[in-house]
């Protein structure tokens, strides 16, 4: 059995709200904890596919809704699609907020954690991030890969920045971005040498990229990382983009 909430915290570094979704199992324990960020244009009620799986297994899933949320953009621009998602992944003011909800999540574990079932404790120790399209690259800057923020887009950043979360001791890579000069990328394969932590990589025959890269573009983040006995691929031919979200009929809301 597992329980889930919708809830809303507040990152006091940004007087920011975000809303979330906490899934654990019910028996009394104390589990790893999953942060798992949604592609372009989703929302903490997507991916259930995937979290069906997890929180009956053992594990206490956090999934933030960001900015980019086709829900939460909606609330200002009733127009807003995928299309309008799509054209957030080329923000950088994005990549900085998704993440910054990241790390807002981790200091905020023992907020989150008042909607668990009684006996239900997380491991604080044990904690993975993972995510799928812009959440892959939500989960690779989170992991340790540096990116490029141009200055005078979000005060106090600007060059190559990191947002390593040395709290998160895995990271699961679905359908994640290769190097580029434009685009939702990264300067160059030295970036994925920085995830010194276990890392798996998820991409498929199918899985090309938002610019027409090649599948083995989605590769890259484990090619180009230091495989020292941690790092893994799978690769399926036949596979999709989407092929990596979970069941379909539970991708949305339960």
């Amino acid at each position: 059995n597992i329980a889930t909430v919708k809830t809303t915290f507040v990152d006091k570094s940004r007087n920011k709200t975000i809303e979330m979704r906490v899934t654990s199992p019910t028996k009394p324990g104390n589990y790893p904890v999953i942060v798992f960020s949604h592609g372009a244009g989703g929302s903490r009620d997507n991916y259930l596919g995937l979290i069906d799986v997890w929180a009956p297994s053992g594990y206490i899933c956090l999934q933030p809704t960001h900015d980019d949320s086709i829900s939460l953009m909606r609330r200002t621009n009733p127009t807003a699609n995928i299309v309008t998602a799509l054209d957030k992944t080329n923000e950088h003011a994005y990549w900085v907020s998704r993440g910054r909800d990241v790390a807002a999540v981790l200091d905020n574990l023992d907020v989150l954690a008042k909607n668990l079932p009684t006996g239900v404790t997380m491991d604080k120790q044990t904690i993975g991030v993972g995510g799928h399209s812009y959440g892959a690259f939500t989960t690779l800057i989170s992991a340790g890969a540096p990116v490029l923020i141009p200055k005078g887009v979000v005060p106090g950043y600007g060059g190559l920045t990191s947002f390593a979360q040395p709290r998160a001791k895995a990271f699961l890579v679905l359908c994640g971005q290769g190097t580029g000069k434009v685009g939702l990328c990264f300067p160059d394969k030295s970036s994925y040498a920085k995830i010194t932590a276990p890392m798996m990589v998820m991409t498929g025959s199918k899985d090309f990229g938002q610019r027409g890269q090649q599948p083995t573009w989605r590769m890259e983040s484990y090619t180009g990382s230091l495989h020292d006995g941690n790092k893994y691929l799978l690769y399926i031919n036949g596979a999709n983009h989407m092929t990596f979200g979970g069941n379909g009929n539970r991708l949305f809301k339960r």
